[in-house]
């Protein structure tokens, strides 16, 4: 097997706490965009029509990590940039009751200045924050990509698909959803606020009823483009396993801390998106070029956890994967594996700090000693959307009909491992 397409090297978790190095953050800003409604209530068709309705914002500002202080929901531009310090933008629309099923929402930004631009849409769960009280400081956490613009030209609109985020928000009956974007690559753009003016402020166009919007088939389908510079590490690559479920962790089998070493960060709580990047950091520091999640279910801890993880790592060369956990405990049938592959592949699949190889999302997959060809089987048939497969080695692995893209081996008992080509 060539050694290229096999790229990988798995080590044990270090002591992360022990390397001072700070990870250098290199995008420029934070932007932020609140939306709200083009109209009154009354004046909207009933729910249960198919219909287009155009929302604006009802606050929009940015925030900027070399003016961390400094709040900006009075100016009438937003800023995203890359590099060489974090400067990002959120939006807020009112949804108000919508409630007839989204098949398509579009935001359209018009842009003032644009370099080299690709701008991603994030969610953001947080839908209380102001326009005029908001800083880089106490910007809400960004989470996953939803959506990524294509080529931006100055002076015209530019597109983010974000079907699966105004979906999701009017399903769980929210009245609001928040959004953030981030510099993609070397990005740096400036597009009009709502106070600009109606004419070319940020909008927001929701589809309703009707027909849902024609997809691409389900083995090509993410949750968004992929960045137009999908910057991921060289082959072969070191990656280190990663337990994102502190600080409920620490406590394990009645023993606290359930811990072999005294970490210099203390008992920290891992959804600290300041200790996450000291850990990428202390990680990058030991030459890892990526960390593999423990990941044990939509809801859990863990899949909360990853949105903190990609964030911090935007804007470095560090990448994340995930590592599927239920098949260590139990054997998930066909279906389920499919649907959890989906809603990784939908989700994080596309964020730019995700790990790819060939364009691809890597999932890797625990197991126990009792699993063989079997599991092969099972998860070859379930992975419709074509994700990154990186199966646990048993015993006779490699005689097995089917085989997935690669092989790994958990042993912590082993400071690394590598199995062979893979």
């Amino acid at each position: 097997m060539n050694l290229t397409r096999h790229p990988f090297r798995t080590t044990r978790p270090p002591r992360l706490g022990a390397a001072t190095r700070r990870v250098r953050r290199t995008l420029a800003g934070i932007l932020v965009i609140t939306l709200g409604i083009g109209g009154l209530a009354s004046d909207r068709p009933p729910a249960s029509a198919s219909a287009e309705i155009t929302l604006t914002p009802v606050a929009d500002t940015y925030v900027a990590e070399s003016s961390p202080d400094a709040q900006y929901g009075s100016r009438l531009s937003l800023r995203v940039d890359a590099a060489p310090t974090i400067v990002a933008s959120y939006l807020r629309f009112d949804l108000g009751d919508i409630s007839s099923g989204v098949t398509r929402a579009t935001l359209r930004l018009y842009v003032a200045a644009s370099v080299n631009a690709a701008v991603a849409a994030n969610e953001v769960s947080d839908v209380t924050w102001s326009e005029k009280e908001i800083t880089y400081l106490d910007a809400p956490p960004i989470g996953a990509v939803v959506g990524v613009t294509a080529d931006m030209k100055a002076d015209s609109w530019a597109t983010v698909d974000v079907t699966s985020a105004v979906s999701n928000t009017v399903l769980s009956g929210s009245p609001a959803i928040s959004l953030a974007l981030t510099g993609v690559g070397t990005s740096a753009s400036r597009f009009l606020s709502r106070e600009s003016g109606l004419a070319t402020a940020p909008q927001l166009i929701i589809e309703t009823g009707g027909a849902p919007p024609t997809t691409t088939p389900a083995a090509t389908t993410t949750s968004a483009p992929l960045p137009a510079d999908d910057v991921q590490p060289g082959v072969p690559m070191r990656g280190a396993f990663y337990e994102p479920g502190y600080p409920g962790r620490w406590s394990q089998a009645g023993i606290y801390p359930f811990t072999n070493y005294a970490p210099s960060a203390g008992l920290y709580d891992g959804g600290d998106i300041d200790i996450v990047k000291q850990q990428i950091g202390a990680m990058q520091y030991g030459n890892i070029d990526m960390a593999i999640s423990s990941w044990r279910g939509p809801g859990d801890v863990s899949d909360s956890r990853v949105p903190t993880l990609l964030s911090a790592a935007r804007g470095t060369s560090f990448r994340w994967g995930v590592y599927y956990e239920e098949e260590r405990l139990s054997d998930p049938t066909v279906a389920t594996l499919t649907a959890d592959l989906t809603y990784l592949n939908e989700r994080y699949g596309a964020d730019p700090s995700a790990l790819r190889v060939d364009g691809r999302f890597v999932v890797f997959v625990s197991a126990d000693s009792s699993d063989a060809c079997q599991m092969v089987d099972r998860w070859k048939a379930a992975n419709t959307v074509n994700v990154y497969l990186v199966l646990k080695v048993f015993s006779g692995y490699a005689q097995c009909g089917n085989q997935p893209d690669d092989w790994h081996q958990y042993g912590p008992a082993s400071a690394a491992d590598g199995q062979g080509a893979h």
